[in-house]
């Protein structure tokens, strides 16, 4: 009997320690898009919560990720977002899930990890890879569900809070001690499955523990960006609202606000990026009036055009800040915010011959580059959306083709 109770254990241990429980997810089969490159479509009909909970308790990886920029912006029925991450292979997804179990029906982006090749996503399809398998759902980094509700989320650098005692870096404890624990990558997937309003989502965020640790005090990282230095903040809005989420010192600090790029509207810190496209977005935001006008506005914040240096006649890059935090050149070093607009116009003559490579590399799609490359660049914005909030619709382009717009309804 002893010994039949310890293969038990064993074989429970294995589950755990592989991310996975006993549950078994349901949804189609992984179909390559025909119009966009780069994209699979998915419909989850059922997926398991305590599958994130395995998974946080386990020492399973999944972050090949390295961060991602980005932009949002919300204005009425339209809401709006590009992703910006490395020129690279790998596939995003777009995932429909069913109001089952008590969960809205939603449908919205997520990314599993930077070296999400054909061949990973056919290992999916075969049943060989159970962790990205169940965890794909939850790692959305935007959507809409049944009620209207809309969200996303950008990166922000939280190595510039303070660390807690003993620790070299900031990362989220956790914003509600005693409530149920909310792991903060996932925010994303908690509030297309619950909200009922933007008001609603906020309110449910204030009730859970929201951290970036499972309950033996270890940082857990699924989307890449905590081994950077990085924490995500949260964009929430409706027809009638809209509110930024932002977890900075323990706390979940709830703003208003139409425009959230990658550095914190709540706190000062020294670094983060996007402050150029947040004034692209804001000084025109209140003008849009139609899906094609966010669709323009989107456009106007795609990320290679940082690599321009023809703004006004001048020798400078549109963007300058975008390298902030960049390893641009082991002769330069890293940069902050601070430093980064001076930096970048004083040593223009020295980088504005690999940038501009590197964006005519994107422009002849040749030469992609590995997502472990130093500095990541060359970046362009991965996928762009428009989201149509009465309509339940996304229109959706992909490795910046904007003349390839495509509709999918939820």
């Amino acid at each position: 009997m002893k010994k039949t109770t310890l293969l038990l254990t064993a074989i429970s241990s294995l589950f755990a320690l592989a991310g996975c429980s006993n549950h078994q997810v349901k949804h189609t089969e992984f179909k390559k898009s025909e119009a966009l490159r780069y994209l699979y479509e998915v419909t989850y009909n059922d997926y398991d919560w305590k599958d994130v909970t395995d998974w946080m308790e386990s020492s399973e990886k999944n972050n090949d990720s390295q961060g991602f920029g980005c932009s949002s912006v919300h204005y009425g029925n339209f809401y709006g977002r590009s992703f910006d991450f490395v020129y690279t292979d790998m596939n995003e997804f777009l995932v429909r899930t069913n109001h089952e179990n008590g969960h809205f029906a939603s449908i919205g982006m997520a990314i599993a990890n930077c070296k999400m090749t054909d061949e990973r996503v056919k290992a999916i399809n075969d049943g060989k890879d159970p962790l990205n398998e169940k965890l794909l759902p939850f790692s959305m980094v935007d959507g809409i569900n049944e009620n209207g509700v809309v969200c996303n989320t950008n990166v922000v650098p939280a190595h510039d809070l303070k660390a807690h005692e003993g620790e070299h870096e900031y990362f989220t404890h956790g914003t509600n001690l005693g409530k149920k624990d909310l792991f903060y990558q996932f925010m994303p997937r908690f509030i297309l499955d619950n909200a009922k309003s933007a008001k609603h989502a906020v309110d449910l965020l204030l009730d859970r523990n929201i951290t970036a640790m499972n309950s033996k005090g270890e940082k857990r990282d699924y989307l890449g960006v905590s081994k950077m230095g990085y924490e995500l903040h949260c964009m929430i809005a409706d027809k009638n609202d809209t509110y930024i989420v932002e977890l900075v010192n323990d706390h979940l600090s709830v703003i208003a606000g139409d425009v959230m790029t990658n550095f914190y509207l709540s706190a000062m810190t020294k670094g983060g990026a996007g402050f150029e496209r947040y004034q692209i977005l804001f000084q025109d935001y209140q003008n849009v009036k139609s899906v094609d006008d966010m669709k323009t506005l989107i456009q106007k914040v795609q990320y290679s055009p940082c690599y321009r240096s023809d703004l006004e006649g001048q020798n400078m890059p549109v963007w300058p800040t975008e390298f902030a935090g960049v390893k641009v050149d082991d002769v330069f070093g890293p940069l902050t915010f601070y430093n980064a607009d001076v930096w970048s116009r004083e040593h223009w003559d020295e980088i504005k011959g690999p940038l501009q490579n590197a964006y005519l590399t994107t422009q002849s799609e040749e030469g992609r580059v590995s997502c472990d490359t130093e500095g990541s660049i060359p970046w362009i914005s991965t996928h762009a959306e428009t989201y149509d909030i009465e309509n339940r619709t996304l229109h959706l382009c992909t490795q910046e083709d904007y003349d390839k717009w495509t509709e999918f309804k939820l």
